[in-house]
């Protein structure tokens, strides 16, 4: 029976595995702006808070553009999970499987920020940015469903297999922005509206399982029901399937020389997608087809009872559908504290409503320290909790010289290095950097 097997190991894959792909892809920002979000000075930290669009030694003019990949989970550590030619050994799948005790979240993905530009007008700073984005979660709620995708049926034969939480969803984005900007002694405001270009997208309404093998491997029984929407692969700069627009809004304020607080608001808005919805109800009884049947019965007779039986499976209904989403929302408050003229404390708390990229409705709380080591060059480090893969120990550099009549900045660090260097430890790695140019 193990073409049983491989038919129901591949339908379920089907299912389940769009999401998980998309999730452990290599991909090429900062992964919750735990270091660069302080970085209040430069380009890269009014991504999470608004308010800095203003800030800048600049005289005119500053361009700045970068990167960052992420990915983490809730439950098991990333050791084995990229070595074997991409392949997860046994000893791994064990490793993994004996970890996740229950439900497991996981996220990945990656923003590339094309292109920013701020201009001094006067006392006000315009913001001017090009991006884009792929943000990818899933959630599995029963351990036995990654086994499933691990080992396949065989292990779990005498038993059913169940799980009513599934949650997959990925979005590739493209994204303009228009911002402004205004300071005074102690206080910094800012605001920025992006419009969303929506590349692709797939998530499910719903997906429900349960999956009998009986000991014998000569019987498999599947019910489900799923409901799944999703576009094409949109390659054209005007080419799109989704269209939305969301609000960034964010405040600073110095209670001393020391001290300053700052709160933001970050992705309030909508998106609108078109494309296709797949959905389910199977009930699918397999027993093989017997030589007793072959003999007994006409084989198209024997061939038809079986079509039957999996058409559901292999024909789900399909109809063209819209729908509507929202933007990946979240809340960020933070605090810094001046240690000395060259050292400070940098405080983040993080909080997203629900699942969208990186962020998670468990809060993250950020502690970084930022020191000046020589003229130009900062060095960082930070840790955090919370979030999709639950800590994170992380590093920053930048670098900033003047090269004739502009200043140029580098940056470079992650919000977690866990995964990359310690993986027996880390759940979740990250990586990001950038250039700026100042006129």
């Amino acid at each position: 029976m193990k073409n049983i097997q491989l038919v129901t190991r591949a339908c379920l894959r089907l299912v389940f595995t769009a999401g998980i792909i998309g999730i452990f892809c290599p991909e090429v920002g900062a992964q919750h702006g735990v270091q660069t979000g302080h970085l209040s000075n430069l380009g890269w930290s009014q991504r999470f808070q608004p308010a800095n669009i203003s800030q800048g030694d600049y005289q005119k003019f500053r361009y700045t553009a970068g990167g960052e990949g992420w990915l983490g989970n809730s439950d098991f550590v990333l050791a084995g999970i990229f070595s074997n030619n991409g392949y997860i050994n046994e000893a791994t799948k064990n490793r993994l499987l004996d970890q996740i005790k229950g439900s497991v979240d996981m996220a990945g993905g990656y923003t590339l920020d094309l292109a920013n530009v701020n201009v001094k007008l006067g006392g006000l700073t315009m913001a001017f940015g090009l991006n884009t984005s792929l943000h990818a979660n899933a959630h599995i709620g029963q351990a036995n469903t990654l086994g499933l995708l691990l080992r396949g049926n065989k292990p779990f034969a005498g038993q059913t297999v169940s799980d009513d939480e599934l949650a997959l969803s990925t979005s590739q984005l493209r994204t303009f922005s228009a911002g402004l900007g205004w300071q005074n002694a102690k206080l910094r405001l800012g605001g920025r509206l992006q419009i969303h270009q929506g590349v692709r997208h797939f998530s499910s309404e719903k997906v429900m399982f349960a999956l009998f093998t009986d000991s014998e491997g000569l019987e498999v029984n599947l019910d489900a029901d799923y409901a799944l929407v999703g576009t094409g692969s949109r390659k054209g700069f005007f080419q799109f399937d989704g269209i939305g627009a969301s609000l960034d809004l964010g405040a600073a304020y110095q209670i001393s020389d020391k001290m300053e607080v700052d709160v933001a608001a970050n992705g309030l808005g909508w998106m609108s997608w078109k494309g296709n919805r797949v959905s389910g109800d199977v009930n699918v009884d397999w027993e093989g087809i017997s030589i007793v049947s072959l003999l007994e019965d006409s084989v198209p007779a024997v061939i038809a009872d079986q079509v039957d039986s999996l058409k559901t499976l292999v024909f789900p209904d399909t109809a063209s559908t819209s729908w509507g989403l929202p933007t990946g929302s979240n809340f960020r408050l933070g605090f810094r504290y001046s240690l000395s003229e060259k050292s400070e404390l940098g405080f983040t708390l993080l909080y997203a409503p629900f699942r969208s990229g990186v962020y998670t409705p468990i809060p993250v709380l950020g502690l970084a320290y930022q020191h000046e080591v020589i003229q130009g060059l900062k060095l960082g480090g930070n840790a955090y909790f919370g979030g999709s893969d639950r800590y994170g120990v992380g590093a920053m550099a930048t670098y900033g010289f003047q090269a004739g009549p502009v200043k140029v900045n580098l940056l470079a660090g992650s919000d977690n290095l866990l995964g990359i260097l310690l993986p027996t430890i880390g759940r979740g790695m990250s990586a990001y950097g950038g250039l700026g140019v100042d006129f």
